[in-house]
């Protein structure tokens, strides 16, 4: 699959969850439970989520940590770290398996650079400079995920999470001025037709949108004067759309650029995994 299960259900619980009052977070241990026997697929890889939810489990040692170590040194060690680490183990595995059947998608002649969450793409257009700006903290979209208690196994796999962050296109013709584009991918239910067309008029839907315009020295500041999509006429969003389009940032490069960013996020996520493991061990 795309995903292991046990991300995916991670987004299917929490949508739960947010609906909850303080009071069911308190008893969510029995919950969870209950959420097991009655919805026995969710009992493979359900691994994030598990370990949120079964906050109240009884520790040994809970009241005095001290009776949890287990080794001579000075670092502590107690029954839950080693089930954390257990668990890390199995989901560190599911996750490489993930990550052997995702491609490098072709970003056409942009040059990435990455640094943490933060990725920049760059490309070189005769005297012109593309730089594009996106970071995938937050950006993984999990509204097509079903609820837990609504998911029937017979539909197959869970639908996959993928990363769809916001993102800047700046543009520089060589000077000291720079136009900024800011963007971002609509969710689905706002990527429809225009129904206030004619019948006759042919229906476009973009795969990403306009937000924010500027244009500014140096970086771009609170103070430099944006202009913003709503308020924008409808002929100069059209322009700006197709400035965009004739320099590459079309549907078929949002396209990519969004598997490109979904394997990042991926594979920070398991570098997470992997340093998290390494920290809860003390080495």
């Amino acid at each position: 699959m795309a995903c292991s299960y046990a991300r995916s259900l991670v987004f299917s619980a929490s949508k739960v969850l947010k609906m909850s009052t303080k009071t069911f977070a308190r008893s969510r241990s029995c919950v969870l439970q209950n959420c097991m026997s009655v919805n026995p697929w969710l009992q493979r890889g359900f691994t994030r989520s598990h370990w949120v939810l079964c906050g109240e489990k009884q520790i040994p040692g809970a009241v005095n940590v001290g009776m949890n170590t287990t080794c001579s040194c000075s670092r502590l060690h107690t029954e839950v770290d080693k089930e954390l680490v257990e668990f890390l183990d199995k989901e560190i595995s599911l996750e490489k398996e993930t990550s052997k059947k995702r491609g490098v998608p072709n970003l056409a002649d942009f040059q990435a650079k990455t640094d943490g969450a933060n990725v920049t793409l760059t490309r070189k257009l005769s005297d012109e400079t593309i730089t594009i700006k996106f970071n995938i903290n937050n950006s993984v979209d999990a509204d097509g995920l079903p609820e837990a208690e609504e998911y029937d196994q017979s539909q197959g796999e869970i639908p996959n999470m993928i990363s769809k962050p916001p993102f800047i296109v700046e543009l520089n013709k060589g000077g000291k001025r720079t136009l900024s584009v800011q963007c971002s991918f609509p969710p689905p239910e706002g990527m429809s037709p225009d129904q206030s067309a004619p019948p006759e008029t042919e229906q476009i839907v973009d795969s990403y949108e306009i937000n924010e315009v500027a244009l500014h020295e140096g970086e771009w500041e609170e103070e430099v004067y944006s202009l913003q999509s709503d308020v924008m006429d409808g002929n100069l969003y059209d322009l700006l759309m197709d400035m965009l389009d004739e320099r590459g940032i079309n549907e078929e490069f949002t396209s990519n650029m969004v598997q490109y960013a979904t394997g990042y996020e991926h594979a920070k996520y398991l570098e997470f995994l992997e340093n998290l493991k390494t920290f809860t061990k003390g080495n």
